[in-house]
């Protein structure tokens, strides 16, 4: 059996320290050549997306890190970055993506990635406390690891296996990250893309799901995870449930865009730790949305 340890400090010291945002403009091809998983939704108006994920990058920037945009590169994908990289503790795991069509966006972000890291061994001489690069591609070929399925939460990793990652890539995960614990999730039958699409943090130690698939993964971390985590909040819409926290701040979907879950998303500053210890900012993000987009889907935190 495993042994149960709760250390709050660490999760807080984790979530609330972060320096750097990486994230990617839209690029224009997202109406017509994004990937899918849902057939038959209204095409995205562009316009509206803009806006939407203007806000959320000024909310992020509210949040006290400096932010890095990239180009999209003509990748109609290329604005969910969260899906390139996965970062932990000075490590970066820059990842084959599950779908073909995108594992050319990671070009870009790995080149960013590495100009970060020369920076840091300019500014601090010693590179352990810099930042380290590893790319999933080197490691194994047959891996494929999406960063929407990669929940850190201070803790440990929380991996699902979906139809974008595979058991390989949770393997890789383990070996970028030697010193923490990886516990994977089988998700494959359920009705959402990514691990995240149905949870997130929503503060330290304190993880926040959403509906029957939310509901799912909950029981799995129960059984599994090697820590208990102070606070498991459940709300009733999935997507409602993706949310960003960061350096005391809690960046989560807008009342209007999720009714029936509204009360208990007001709610959550007081149970993330108080109002005056976490600012809300509410974000409209329906447009990008109609393609698979949710608000971690749209940074990159370092």
């Amino acid at each position: 059996p495993y042994l149960l340890v709760f250390w709050p400090s660490m999760s807080h010291l984790v979530l609330n320290n972060h320096t750097r945002c990486i994230v990617r403009k839209i690029d224009p091809s997202v109406v017509s050549s994004a990937l899918r998983s849902v057939a038959g939704l209204p095409e995205v108006d562009l316009v509206r997306a803009h806006k939407q994920h203007g806000e959320l990058v000024s909310a992020i920037a509210s949040t006290g890190v400096t932010v890095h945009e990239l180009p999209s590169d003509g990748f109609p994908d290329s604005v969910f970055i969260e899906d390139t990289a996965v970062y932990a503790e000075h490590q970066v795991c820059v990842t084959t993506p599950g779908a073909p069509s995108r594992r050319g966006e990671t070009s870009r972000v790995a080149e960013k990635m590495h100009e970060l890291a020369a920076l840091d061994w300019n500014d601090m001489g010693v590179m352990d406390d810099g930042l380290h690069v590893a790319h999933v591609h080197d490691m194994d070929q047959e891996a494929r690891l999406d960063g929407g399925d990669v929940l850190f939460t201070g803790f440990e990793f929380i991996v699902g296996e979906s139809t974008r990652t595979n058991a390989a890539g949770a393997n890789v995960l383990r070996d970028c990250f030697p010193h923490m614990n990886v516990l994977t999730i089988d998700i494959r039958d359920c009705d959402a893309l990514h691990l995240k699409s149905a949870c997130s943090m929503a503060g330290p130690s304190h993880v926040l799901f959403g509906g029957e698939m939310g509901r799912f993964i909950c029981s799995q971390v129960e059984e599994k995870a090697l820590f208990v985590y102070e606070k498991m909040s459940h709300l009733p819409d999935t997507e409602a449930a993706n949310a960003i926290y960061v350096n005391k701040v809690l960046i989560r979907r807008a009342d209007e865009e999720f009714p029936k879950s509204a009360d208990a998303l007001r709610a959550l500053a007081a149970v993330s730790g108080g109002a005056s210890e976490c600012r809300v900012i509410q974000i409209a993000a329906d447009e990008l949305a109609k393609v698979d987009g949710a608000l971690t889907c749209c940074a990159l935190f370092l």
